[in-house]
């Protein structure tokens, strides 16, 4: 589903700039949730950002569903972000003078839904986070955790073939976190999405299908006893 071949990535224009990482390689089968972990520094929210084409790569090859993505190719990564891509960033990044039903709306306005099935398809997601009724409400007026919900929802609701979350319970309470972690599995397990976990917990870790380390010298299995 998702391959990475060779990949490296240095924040420099010489050869002798240490890279962050590289000749990365990964497979991530359909419908796998997998939990990337490491150091700080080790360069996962990079890796994110390069899979989801926010940053170019130095070298090697990213593929989803047997198509070569490259994040020099605007219109190519535009597209295929809006609608094989799904994310969750640490900080919500809710549009704060939207409210939360145009929140989550936002994506199947993009992909060109009908007014119809984007009213259906939000309602089923709020239905889904336990947040109907603070459809109008703005992220204001909202906890973090139900914030993080609704970027959940947002993020699922077109239903897309990856999801990337970067840290998605870093800013909330044990409790919360907990809530939360219990949601985004059970969501990924109801649309067979294929998804990528950021974090540093060893909680959020063991949630998904399987845990890998990321390091200079690559990706290694991440046990837990």
């Amino acid at each position: 589903m998702l391959e990475i071949r060779t990949l490296t990535k240095r924040f420099g224009d010489t050869p002798s700039t240490a890279p962050v990482f590289e000749n990365l390689d990964f497979v991530l089968n359909t419908g796998e949730y997998c939990a990337l972990m490491g150091e700080s520094g080790a360069g996962k929210s990079t890796l994110l950002n390069i899979i989801a084409g926010l940053e170019p790569t130095t070298s090697g090859t990213i593929t989803l569903e047997g198509q070569a993505l490259d994040a020099n190719i605007d219109d190519a990564v535009t597209l295929f972000r809006r609608e094989k891509l799904g994310f969750i960033f640490q900080a919500f990044h809710l549009l704060p003078y939207l409210n939360v039903f145009e929140n989550i709306a936002l994506p199947l306005r993009l992909n060109r839904w009908t007014e119809e099935k984007i009213s259906a398809r939000v309602t089923e997601m709020l239905a889904s986070v336990g947040l109907g009724d603070k459809r109008a409400s703005l992220p204001r007026e909202l906890s973090g955790g139900e914030m993080q919900r609704v970027a959940i929802a947002r993020a699922l609701a077109h239903r897309p073939r990856l999801l990337l979350a970067d840290e998605p319970t870093g800013n909330l309470d044990p409790d919360t976190a907990l809530q939360v972690l219990e949601l985004l599995r059970s969501e990924i397990r109801r649309n067979n999405t294929t998804a990528i976990i950021v974090t540093h917990s060893e909680i959020a870790a063991r949630t998904a299908d399987r845990a890998v380390m990321l390091t200079r010298a690559g990706l290694k299995p991440r046990l837990f006893s």
